[in-house]
């Protein structure tokens, strides 16, 4: 028998009736595929039904309206979730995650986010959010988190990564995870890129520290002229908000945030930006590090920064003027300070230096803080310190305090610092009895001040009279009531 025997054939046996072929339809053509297809004997080709696309990386527009993100979210939890809906394949689902991100953050972050919000508990009570970001930070390489970290959109999702990691403590693993990503982002290298971050609402870790480094390297004049620029582009609070931590880590007490905000408007403090962004601010009740007062905290860790009681943090009036000092303590610490009672009055005097036009009087401050704790009954006194050991920066500092200083206190001298208190601060009490400090101070002062231009004119090889005719005589002490 013939093997092409079909529909139409004449050939075959003789004797079996032949059917009449079927009038042939015309042909017709069709476009499928950027190709023509041509319709065969009255059937049109079979074209492929489009299936609707798995929401995520790559996935085609449909015909209809895009699906919202929750929706795309919901289609991507359900697509690696089991035939009974019971158990999720989190690795599958960050596995997946982590391809959306590196290949399109600003498209997928939404997404991304959507699902971590959608996500639940495990049937034995773990979390489903903590454990896809997991394998999310897994299966992301250390190219593709730098690359995430150089974009905004890469950088929420990131850190969208690292809050769901730190949803219920931290595991080592954890840990591991969360340096990686802290790893992958780069630090500002100068004020342009500072900016830059400021405006794309940088917040994260290697921001701080590059905000840090810079405004660290910076002198006094110099890191003003910075804050200047940050201010003429309206980004002082947002640098605030960006750099500000307390010792957890967190954001700092707004009531901190606002009372910076007041210390750096004076302009005059912008050497200060290098702890603002590297120390932690944190307010306390009761008592913080062994003591109920204000203070600077020099741990050495995380811990490491300002303490402001929680009275003093409700008082926005003396709330700016408290963090100049305390953080002038940071600054000092950073600087070569010897502390003491030296760092403390000069401490005082920067708060004049910031919020007040006139002159102020460092002698006091430094010889009243002296006395302060030698005279208030209290277990305990304070060395004179010195600032011996200061940096230029520091150096910087406190020669503009003293230039409005109208006592010129030897505080780059620390022989005649500790001398000078000897002779003329160290007699008089500073309590009792009640107000004489204050009435003794111009003497005091004056008195230190005649003696050291005496001794300059003697050097010279004047005589006592002629040093008289030359000064005056010395000055007389207060009338006592």
């Amino acid at each position: 028998m013939s093997s092409d025997l079909g529909i139409g054939s004449s050939k075959g046996s003789s004797s079996r009736p032949t059917t009449p072929a079927p009038k042939a339809e015309p042909k017709t053509e069709s476009k499928v595929g950027g190709r023509t297809e041509t319709a065969r004997d009255g059937f049109q080709p079979a074209r492929t039904t489009a299936r609707p696309p798995v929401a995520g990386i790559g996935a085609a527009k449909a015909a209809a309206e895009p699906s919202t993100p929750a929706e795309q979210a919901k289609a991507l939890i359900e697509k690696h979730t089991n035939t009974f809906g019971l158990n999720l394949d989190e690795a599958g689902l960050g596995k997946e995650l982590a391809a959306m991100a590196a290949a399109d953050p600003a498209k997928n972050g939404p997404v991304i986010k959507e699902v971590f919000n959608q996500l639940g508990s495990t049937l034995l009570g773990g979390d489903n959010k903590e454990q896809v970001a997991q394998q999310m930070a897994k299966n992301l390489t250390d190219d593709q988190m730098k690359q995430l970290s150089s974009t905004k959109d890469g950088r929420a999702v990131l850190e969208d990564v690292k809050t769901q990691l730190e949803r219920n403590g931290v595991t080592p693993a954890e840990k591991a995870a969360i340096d990686r990503i802290n790893g992958a982002y780069s630090e500002p290298k100068n004020l342009d890129e500072i900016k830059a971050g400021l405006k794309e609402g940088r917040t994260d870790d290697a921001f701080r520290n590059g905000v840090a480094k810079y405004f660290g390297s910076l002198g006094a004049d110099d890191a003003h002229k910075a804050m200047e620029s940050i201010r003429a582009d309206g980004l002082q609070r947002q640098l605030i908000d960006s750099v500000m931590r307390d010792k957890d880590g967190n954001p700092s007490d707004v009531r901190l945030r606002d009372g910076i905000e007041t210390m750096l408007n004076t302009g005059r403090v912008d050497f200060m930006v290098a702890q603002i962004s590297s120390k932690s601010y944190n307010v306390f009740t009761g008592s913080a590090n062994g003591t109920s007062d204000s203070h600077f905290f020099p741990s050495g860790d995380a811990k490491e920064g300002v303490y402001i009681n929680v009275d003093r943090a409700n008082d926005a009036a003396e709330l700016p003027r408290t963090l100049v000092h305390e953080t002038f303590h940071a600054f000092a610490h950073d600087h070569g300070s010897n502390g003491g009672a030296a760092e403390e009055g000069m401490g005082i005097a920067l708060i004049h230096y910031a919020f007040t036009d006139g002159k102020y009087n460092v002698a006091e401050a430094i010889y009243g803080t002296k006395n302060w704790y030698r005279d208030d009954g209290r277990d305990g006194d304070i060395e004179m310190g010195d600032f011996s050991n200061a940096d230029p920066q520091l150096r910087e500092v406190l020669q503009s305090v003293s230039a409005r200083d109208e006592s010129q206190v030897a505080w780059d001298n620390p022989e005649q610092l500790q001398s000078d208190y000897d002779k003329f601060w160290s007699g008089t009490n500073r309590f009792d009895p009640p107000g004489n400090w204050e009435a003794n101070v111009p003497y005091m002062t004056q008195s230190m001040l005649y003696e050291r231009q005496r001794a300059q004119l003697e050097g010279q090889g004047l005589t006592p009279d002629q040093i008289l005719n030359a000064l005056g005589p010395p000055p007389s002490p207060p009338t006592k009531p």
